[in-house]
């Protein structure tokens, strides 16, 4: 009798060790912006932790020490500022996270203003087709398996 492989809740962990997530910083009176690059654990991290790494991670000092409500997802406007919250990871349950994924992108909300400002004031900044072909380009692929009743061979064009 073969036993089955299952993962250990610490290979799960370890999985979930690192997130790399996108944060648009904006400062309308300015018309000043900056994308961060932010990693952090999801098992335990909060909303109020992603917001404290904001400084750290930028590179325009004026953004780094706003002050930032909390995130909103550019396609909603839908706010995240509860900070208490867990940003991510397995321990996610509908009502106290905020299911943020790996290499998402999510907008600052500046002190003074809305998530609805924020996505009005990022659609521009976000549809940027050099901006786009940079995060095509840094957000983790998926890999696709081969199915083993596939080929080692496929003809020009196919899968």
């Amino acid at each position: 009798m073969m036993q089955e492989n299952k993962p250990s809740s610490s290979s799960r962990r370890r999985k979930e060790t690192s997130y790399k997530i996108f944060v648009l910083l904006l400062q309308p009176s300015s018309y000043t912006f900056e994308l961060i690059q932010i990693m952090y654990n999801p098992i335990h991290t909060t909303i109020g932790n992603i917001l404290h790494l904001i400084p750290q991670n930028a590179t325009e000092q004026k953004l780094g020490n706003q002050i930032h409500r909390g995130f909103c997802r550019p396609m909603d406007g839908i706010e995240i500022t509860d900070t208490t919250m867990l940003a991510s990871g397995s321990r996610c349950r509908k009502s106290n996270c905020a299911r943020i994924h790996k290499g998402e992108i999510i907008i600052a909300i500046p002190e003074g203003y809305t998530g609805l400002d924020c996505v009005n004031l990022a659609q521009p900044i976000l549809q940027n087709h050099k901006l786009v072909w940079i995060l095509s380009h840094t957000k983790p692929k998926k890999r696709h398996r081969r199915s083993s009743h596939q080929s080692q061979r496929s003809a020009p064009g196919s899968v």
